[in-house]
């Protein structure tokens, strides 16, 4: 990553933070030009360029989960390619898979409260070849109707919504299956490490 440092010039690169034998703490930054274009009041057409800096924090560790992207920006198309590249391409980035309800559990345990205001439901058997999708929501914690809802039918979860207290704080949280914590408010590092243990036992496949 070194030798991929930012620089006007190349508009891209990684900016490193910190690094350990243990993990690397940075940032990819990526210019983007933009072109627009507007109508002075006589009708004539005026051109300008825009530039933006978007921002990729990430955290790779040598302990799974290896790589942790925080408040990533819409596409990280670029940062993934570079990463790659960095590495001489010879280590493959695959996402992760997170049992909801397993994280969920085990937070709740660590949690001085815990109430679930949403949850997302996906592949619920309704009949043969017929399968449905909903969302249980409400002000109070929706797990009691969960059951009734699904009855013994096959289902899925693919994501919660919820708001606890840790440590003293009060934060919300949604956890996705396909490997995504958001965690809203201000979170601090002590925090960040149980959730990043967190993440690491709900994992569903493990490399070996």
């Amino acid at each position: 990553m070194l030798d991929w440092r930012y620089s006007d010039e190349i508009g891209w690169g990684f900016l490193l933070s910190e690094t350990r034998p243990e993990y690397i703490h940075g940032r990819f930054i990526e210019r983007i030009m933009l072109k627009e274009e507007v109508t002075d009041p006589f009708g004539q057409a005026i051109h300008y360029e825009r530039v933006l800096f978007q921002e990729t924090h990430f955290l790779v560790r040598y302990q799974h989960p290896h790589l942790e992207i925080r408040n990533a920006p819409r596409s990280i198309s670029t940062f993934l390619s570079q990463l790659g590249r960095s590495f001489d391409f010879t280590v493959a980035l695959t996402p992760i898979e997170l049992d909801v309800m397993r994280l969920l559990s085990a937070l709740e345990k660590q949690a001085s409260s815990l109430t679930v205001s949403r949850i997302t439901i996906a592949d619920m058997a309704v009949a043969t070849g017929v399968e449905a999708k909903c969302i249980l929501v409400g002000e109070r914690d929706v797990r009691r109707h969960l059951r009734l809802l699904t009855a013994n039918r096959k289902f899925r979860i693919t994501s919660v919504w919820a708001g606890f207290a840790l440590e003293r704080v009060e934060l919300s949280v949604e956890i996705a299956a396909e490997g995504r914590v958001i965690i809203c408010g201000e979170v601090p590092d002590t925090i960040r490490v149980r959730f990043r243990e967190l993440v690491r036992d709900a994992t569903v496949s493990k490399p070996q």
